[in-house]
């Protein structure tokens, strides 16, 4: 009876303890939380490191990771800053895809990091990053159709698809014989349908602007990216994308 007593004393021990641990993790995640609504990113990337130490085998943290350290390289015009963002990006979301293969977060890591690491390469890898990205945020909105953020990059590949030039497509299909085929259409359905789950994300109304200025829909153009600066700025780098829909406004108009 002592031994069955003491015995139940130590698994009670090592519950409080692994619970202990697990709330601390979590709340290097929330002040990573408050840290991103402060627009202080760099900093909450740091929380994140601190809670994977902690939790190494947790694939979520490594998908949120990975999403954090893209946004930053999206949002910067330092081409070194934007290489050393998308590096660290891709190695968090492989590690949350090895962990967790059906997370949904991991493969839209996965697909944001490689798409964006994509626009910095040659013909060849590009359009081959753009196949992997666009099979994975597919995977993404299939399984979850209310992932605002899934449906915003999967429209940025559709968009980057349908303006290829004829000597970028012509290269493309004598590489792979084929390319993955997209429309302004399309891309401004996705943005449309980000639009509908999340309309705080400004981000989205710029490409959605874009989108139309491409199809040759300024009036909705316009409208979109007036519709941006009327916003409240809640992430960092939301102030550059509202500088940028002026500039659209600006010479459209």
């Amino acid at each position: 009876m002592y031994k069955y007593l003491l015995w139940l004393i130590l698994l009670f021990g090592w519950a409080m303890q692994a619970w202990a641990q697990q709330d601390a993790g979590y709340e290097e995640e929330q002040q990573a939380l408050q840290l991103v609504a402060q627009m202080h990113e760099p900093e909450a990337i740091r929380q994140y490191q601190h809670a994977i130490a902690r939790h190494p085998h947790d694939a979520r943290l490594y998908a949120n990771a990975s999403l954090l350290a893209s946004h930053l390289a999206l949002i910067t015009d330092n081409l070194s800053e934007k290489k050393s963002w998308l590096t660290l990006a891709r190695q968090y979301a492989d590690s949350a895809q090895n962990l967790d293969p059906a997370l949904p977060d991991g493969k839209l890591a996965f697909a944001e990091a490689t798409f964006q690491q994509a626009l910095l390469l040659g013909a060849k890898e590009k359009i081959n990053g753009f196949k992997m990205a666009l099979t994975a945020v597919r995977q993404v909105t299939a399984a979850d159709s209310l992932n605002a953020l899934a449906w915003n990059l999967l429209g940025r590949i559709q968009l980057q698809l349908a303006t290829m030039s004829v000597v970028e497509r012509s290269a493309a299909r004598l590489l792979f014989g084929q390319i993955p085929e997209a429309s302004l259409q399309q891309a401004i359905h996705s943005f449309q349908r980000c639009m509908q789950l999340d309309r705080r994300l400004i981000s989205n109304y710029y490409d959605l602007a874009t989108a139309y200025h491409a199809n040759g829909q300024d009036e909705q153009a316009i409208h979109t990216a007036q519709q941006a600066l009327r916003l409240k700025s809640i992430r960092q780098g939301d102030d550059m994308w509202k500088q940028r829909c002026q500039s659209l406004i600006k010479n459209l108009q």
